[in-house]
């Protein structure tokens, strides 16, 4: 059997947050990420064996310890871009985040997992966008690009996610205290 994981600080979103939300959920185009799954990835693992789960979780509990600290959310923007939406996210600034997400990366590759291919960016996913957009959706650039309420971080999970019709199911597998 195999896990399909990753290692995340799960957000529970404050009311900037929620404004922007209840925006994006006005369009059919978007489908936004449940509150209950708002979260900064760290490390995404992927399909895993029993034995690589093992050892996912002891690569999560290299990070305890680490320390608590806050985090900027500092506005709204897309991937790809603006002007070809895929991604409507909330950008994550901290150089603590950025500390933890190298020593995320070190301690998962010491166990064995693949090293990441691409630079991190901390972000928050608020929506998919499956089609194309209604051009109306790009306010949500304008009207929600603020610095929102500063985050604290101050536990790291190991999540497994099941993806369903209706959108993902998130599991917690390991929880740690920074």
């Amino acid at each position: 059997m195999t896990h399909r994981l990753f290692t995340a600080i799960r957000i529970k979103p404050n009311q900037e947050m929620n404004e922007l939300l209840q925006y994006l959920e006005k369009f059919n185009s978007a489908k936004t990420v449940e509150r209950k799954n708002l979260h900064v990835n760290l490390k995404f693992l992927g399909d895993t064996t029993e034995e690589e789960l093992k050892k996912a979780k002891k690569a999560l509990q290299r990070l305890e310890g680490f320390g608590e600290f806050k985090a900027k959310l500092t506005g709204t923007g897309a991937f790809p871009n603006k002007d070809f939406i895929k991604v409507i996210w909330i950008g994550v600034r901290s150089q603590r985040l950025e500390d933890l997400a190298e020593k995320t990366e070190q301690a998962y590759t010491e166990q064995g997992f693949k090293k990441r291919d691409k630079p991190y960016k901390p972000h928050i996913t608020a929506a998919r966008v499956k089609t194309k957009p209604d051009p109306k959706i790009k306010k949500a650039f304008e009207e929600y690009n603020k610095h929102y309420k500063d985050i604290q971080i101050k536990e790291a999970e190991l999540i497994e996610s099941e993806l369903k019709k209706e959108g993902p199911n998130y599991k917690t597998i390991k929880k740690i205290k920074l």
